[in-house]
């Protein structure tokens, strides 16, 4: 990529939108969308990518997040100090059809990201990454994924008629089982080994119902806990319920979107905490008495817990401080 004087002038309100795969990624500049340059995602595609951008001066570096394939990219403009952003693609992909854009390869994509940053006048997010948060977040969805498969082959085995076929699958279901331990005791390893990580985990343990899966669960998939506002933290984990209301019709409410894993997390708790925690059980019984839905009360006690537990981490203090609040 060949960059002309008049090109390397300071341009602080270029865009870059940047649509990123597996083994590469697609690079389009705001003020040149003509030109798509192609990069290796790997460390020497992310330097040569950075080299060049920096002469742009860029107000922002947008990407979507695409299954972290990004982590890495992102990780290298975080370290050279670059303003980036990683945006829910179907935000982008919903711009793009509002632009009339309906077709879709990768370079349109890197195309369409820039203009959305411009447009939208996306600005970088504050909070960076953290190396040690994102392995914890790999090491707990691990968990996660050892246990949809344990689940997955005891069914295939419960069907299974052929008894040295259901002899070698036990042997596989002992050796994915042994992992999830492993597993289990890096993430207790990895929370014990860090002050923040090992004050949050006490803190959110301090709640009645809270135990390590949704503790570990919670500092992984969220890390605006104590940063951010109820609110904005119900929407993050899909349990703020959403108007849809058009004219005099007032439609009903429902969740959707958000972090499932944290979503999942809390409202698995909630089972056991609008049974012995004193405070969400009283708030679950009224919410009851006046007509709610089961898994609705839940929901709402879900929400509840969250904004809780959003105050204690802010403030540093038990439960056992906030149980009268």
């Amino acid at each position: 990529m060949i960059i002309s004087n008049e090109e390397k002038k300071i341009k602080s309100d270029t865009i870059i939108g940047i649509d990123i795969s597996q083994d590469k990624f697609d690079v389009a500049i705001s003020s040149e969308l003509g030109k798509i340059q192609t990069f290796s995602n790997d460390g020497p595609g992310h330097q040569k990518f950075i080299k060049i951008i920096k002469m742009y001066k860029p107000k922002l570096i947008l990407m979507e997040a695409t299954g972290k394939c990004e982590t890495r990219l992102a990780l290298a403009l975080q370290k050279a100090k670059l303003p980036f952003r990683i945006e829910n693609p179907a935000k982008i992909r919903s711009f793009s059809k509002s632009m009339g854009m309906l077709e879709k390869t990768d370079k349109i994509d890197a195309r369409m990201i820039a203009i959305a940053g411009e447009r939208l006048d996306l600005s970088a997010k504050l909070s960076k990454l953290n190396h040690l948060t994102i392995k914890l977040k790999e090491h707990v969805r691990t968990r996660f994924t050892l246990i949809e498969e344990v689940v997955r082959l005891e069914n295939v085995i419960d069907r299974m008629l052929d008894t040295d076929l259901k002899a070698e699958l036990f042997k596989i279901l002992d050796r994915i089982s042994e992992s999830k331990e492993i597993v289990e005791n890096k993430i207790k390893k990895l929370i014990d080994g860090n002050e923040e990580l090992s004050s949050r985990y006490k803190l959110l343990t301090s709640v009645p119902g809270i135990g390590f899966v949704t503790a570990v669960t919670i500092i992984a998939e969220c890390e605006e806990l104590g940063e951010t506002g109820r609110s904005q933290l119900a929407k993050l984990s899909g349990l703020a319920p959403l108007a849809n209301d058009s004219g005099k019709m007032k439609g009903r409410r429902h969740i959707r979107g958000g972090r499932k894993n944290l979503r999942n997390a809390l409202y698995m708790a909630m089972l056991a905490t609008v049974k012995y925690n004193p405070k969400i059980k009283e708030f679950y019984e009224r919410l009851k008495s006046k007509g709610k839905p089961a898994k609705v009360a839940m929901i709402a006690c879900a929400r509840k817990m969250l904004g809780l537990l959003n105050a204690m981490i802010k403030h540093k203090k038990e439960w056992k401080e906030f149980a009268g609040c």
